[in-house]
């Protein structure tokens, strides 16, 4: 007979609960399915119903600590919209810390501990994909409607004063604006040149994120005189301003 879904969610829920406790107390190395399965009242065949082994109920905690960060930073990304003010980050941070304080178990056990060194670059990969598109993007567009309007206001300029100068004389004119035709193609191809590969900005988001989630998890040792608002700011800087300014 199928059991319901909910029981068998109970009791997979029940056997990561029990392997969390003996991990959190020592290596997974020394922890045994026999062990995981006294702790969580079942038999080693209903253990193997739900896991391969031991390693596989780490990785699915870890693939939910995961699923629950990235959520959680894309939500208060959406929430602070195209805004990128650090007023406005600060302010979405609210929501990472509340996740933070309901997960605090886990995430100061994966990432203020060497136990699994993979799990900060597993983090940083999945938040990367959301770098690319609220804050590489958007700045990229604010960037383009920036420079279309001091563009269209320098031609504006430009208009009014070869309008002046034709009248006094045309010919003239004509040849300085064919220099400054050039002195234009020159300066867009300098622009072109200043634009990010995918390649490049992919190796900044490593570069910026990692460091971030270097400051984080050295704060979570506890060995750091720093606050939560100042560590705040300080991952705001870089990973969201200098990300921004180095575009």
């Amino acid at each position: 007979m199928t059991k319901r879904p909910e029981i068998t969610a109970r009791t997979r829920a029940e056997i990561q609960e029990a392997f969390w406790r003996l991990y959190l107390e020592q290596p997974i190395d020394t922890i045994t399915v026999q062990r995981i399965c006294d702790r969580a009242g079942y038999t080693r065949g209903t253990f193997y119903t739900h896991f391969r082994d031991r390693y596989e109920v780490l990785e699915s905690i870890e693939a939910a600590v995961l699923d629950g960060m990235s959520e959680c930073v894309e939500t208060c990304f959406k929430r602070i919209g195209k805004s990128r003010t650090k007023v406005a980050c600060l302010a979405g941070l609210a929501g990472v810390m509340a996740y933070y304080e309901s997960n605090k178990t886990y995430i100061e056990k994966f990432l203020g501990t060497d136990d699994d060194p993979t799990f900060p670059i597993r983090l940083r990969d999945r938040l990367k994909p959301l770098w690319r598109e609220y804050v590489v993007d958007q700045a990229v567009v604010q960037g383009s409607t920036r420079g279309e309007g001091a563009r269209s206001e320098a031609g504006r300029g430009e208009g009014v004063r070869g309008e002046g100068a034709r009248s006094e004389a045309g010919r003239g004119e004509g040849a300085r604006g064919e220099t400054g035709r050039g002195e234009g193609a020159r300066g867009e191809a300098g622009r072109s040149e200043d634009v990010r590969s995918d390649a490049e900005i992919d190796l900044l988001l490593d570069y910026a994120l990692s460091g971030a989630i270097a400051m984080i998890s050295n704060w979570l040792r506890g060995t750091s005189s720093v606050s939560a608002a100042e560590l705040g700011h300080l991952v705001y800087d870089a990973a969201i301003k200098d990300v921004t300014a180095r575009l």
